[in-house]
């Protein structure tokens, strides 16, 4: 150990700061909750409910092509129920509104002379949540696809969500003449402590008998986003890349 970090020193003693780049990344795109349900009955399955992400991060190189980036990300995020058959059109609703800060490891590939590049992403996130103070409950009525009439009520819960998260991914990256970069990317997170929390309950009556059922999570979710990166070193250092 004592030798791999004498190393990572040399290494980054050896490495011109100029070479060096500080990026500033902001970026928008879907969220789905991958939610887990066990239903008796078999009328509702797990709901991967769409929400939207939208942050900005900081990125320094420490060494050539490897970046360590944190930042902010602002999640307003939707639940909801499906039913086996996936129509369109399910029930869902504005759940919470979290938070999330990410401490990533990024290393960029370039697998041609092409100004296309890969980045695999290893990252921990912090999930900072927060709820209204009234619970969402609802009921209603829905036609099963075998025709049944099943009739519901659902109970937002209480449970502390999953605050420690585990992020691994991979972007798509293009270069532009002006060093300037727009990046696709794609990341799964799920909880790296604790058991899953419960988000909500749903009991229903399909005429002939009553069922209960709970929509738990440990943090699943993907999270897809189009990115600027802007090389703010090229700021303050009045260069091209």
């Amino acid at each position: 150990m004592a030798a791999l970090l004498s190393l990572l020193t040399v290494q980054l003693s050896a490495q011109p700061r100029s070479d060096l780049k500080t990026w500033l990344s902001i970026e928008a795109g879907p969220q789905w909750s991958m939610l887990k349900v066990t239903d008796p009955d078999g009328y509702f399955q797990g709901a991967n409910v769409r929400s939207y992400v939208a942050g900005i991060t900081v990125g320094q190189e420490i060494l050539r092509n490897l970046t360590l980036s944190t930042g902010v990300l602002y999640i307003p995020r939707n639940d909801g129920i499906n039913m086996v058959d996936d129509r369109p059109n399910q029930s869902g609703w504005s759940a919470s509104t979290s938070f999330l800060i990410p401490l990533r490891a990024e290393y960029t590939i370039w697998p041609t002379d092409y100004p296309v590049s890969f980045t695999p992403r290893l990252g921990y996130i912090y999930n900072l949540e927060t709820r209204s103070e009234e619970a969402y409950s609802a009921g209603s009525i829905l036609s099963a696809p075998d025709g049944t009439v099943v009739s519901y009520d659902l109970q937002q819960l209480s449970e502390q969500d999953v605050s420690h998260l585990l992020e691994v991914g991979m972007g798509v990256n293009l270069r532009f003449s002006n060093s300037w970069q727009a990046s696709l990317n794609l990341s799964y997170m799920t909880g790296l402590t604790g058991s899953p929390s419960n988000r909500y309950s749903l009991d229903y009556n399909d005429g002939t008998a009553s069922s209960s059922t709970e929509y738990t999570t440990r943090g699943n979710a993907l999270i897809t986003t189009l990115a600027l990166n802007i090389p703010l070193s090229n700021i303050w250092q009045m260069k091209s890349y």
